[in-house]
């Protein structure tokens, strides 16, 4: 028995000691020079970072309402980028066309953003941030390519911000913005009022939707 819990003692010890070590690694206090995070501790991080990752994707959607003509974006909470791109594919596909008309975080706005013919309202808000391997480790060269996929405005402006090396925080550009970055993406009032018209005259009614990718 006295064994038994002598073992567990150390284990106990080993681990508070290991997320310790990359406590101060990570988060090093003023005065303090950052030192690299001890390799045994390594494990400990990934194991983290997967149950952290498992735990967000499955909170992870893309709100949007339909119509007979339009899809319009109120919501997307980021995630998986190949999943991501797998639900803007079934908008796309639809023929309709796609308003952004909410805040679109992480893959949400690298993706919704770069859909060819998409606007954005005075209720989009842009908030990208850098791609990053289990939420861990930076991914710059993920970044550059999603970044790429962007308008040319928009990346260039993206790629001057902070949060083009953060993969934690993000960027939040609201619609007067956007519109000094890329006032070509803003949608037309009078298109969308038109829209909105012959969806009325058909009764078209907005179906409110949340699409959850597969993890």
């Amino acid at each position: 028995m006295k064994n038994s819990k002598l073992r567990k003692h150390r284990s106990t010890a080993a681990l508070r000691q290991s997320l310790r070590a990359w406590w101060d690694a990570t988060f090093p206090r003023p005065g303090f020079r950052r030192q690299p995070a001890p390799i045994r501790v390594t494990a400990t991080i990934r194991c983290a970072g997967l149950a952290a990752v498992l735990l967000a994707g499955a909170c992870t959607s893309t709100n949007y309402t339909e119509t007979d003509s339009e899809i319009r974006l109120t919501f997307g909470a980021g995630g998986i980028v190949n999943s991501k791109v797998g639900t803007y594919t079934k908008f796309i596909d639809t023929g309709k066309r796609i308003v952004i008309d909410g805040q679109m975080i992480s893959a949400d706005a690298f993706i919704a953003f770069s859909v060819p013919g998409v606007c954005y309202t005075e209720n989009a808000v842009f908030s990208p941030h850098a791609a990053s391997r289990l939420g861990l480790w930076p991914a710059p060269k993920v970044t550059e390519r999603l970044t790429s996929m962007l308008p040319k405005p928009l990346g260039d402006w993206f790629r001057g911000n902070i949060a083009y090396y953060d993969w934690i925080g993000f960027a939040v550009v609201e619609y007067d913005e956007l519109l000094r970055i890329w006032p070509e993406g803003a949608c037309n009032q009078e298109d969308v009022r038109t829209a909105q018209l012959e969806d009325r005259a058909g009764d078209a009614q907005p179906r409110q939707t949340s699409m959850r990718e597969p993890q």
